[in-house]
């Protein structure tokens, strides 16, 4: 903690809240350090979550969209599903 009370930013961990499409109920995925700094079990990225939520809704990993420059880009970028999250 800091001076007033807050955390600053702990870039290592991070949480996310979904949401149907066959996601479990309920369910805590991995954990930090007590004072929220370090992950200390289940280090997920945020690519391993957004590859996760495309599966649950079916969306292929290879689809693209186009940056505002018109440059092809994957709408995911590797990552892993995270199995912790459906049942």
């Amino acid at each position: 903690m800091n001076g007033n009370g807050g955390r600053d930013h702990w870039a290592r961990s991070w949480s996310a809240v979904v949401g149907g499409a066959g996601f479990t109920r309920g369910v805590v995925v991995g954990e930090t350090s007590a004072d929220g700094r370090e992950v200390a079990s289940e280090p997920y990225s945020s690519q391993d979550l957004m590859t996760s939520v495309l599966k649950s809704l079916d969306i292929s990993l290879e689809t693209t969209f186009r940056a505002k420059n018109g440059r092809p880009m994957k709408i995911a970028n590797g990552g892993q599903v995270i199995p912790g999250l459906f049942s």
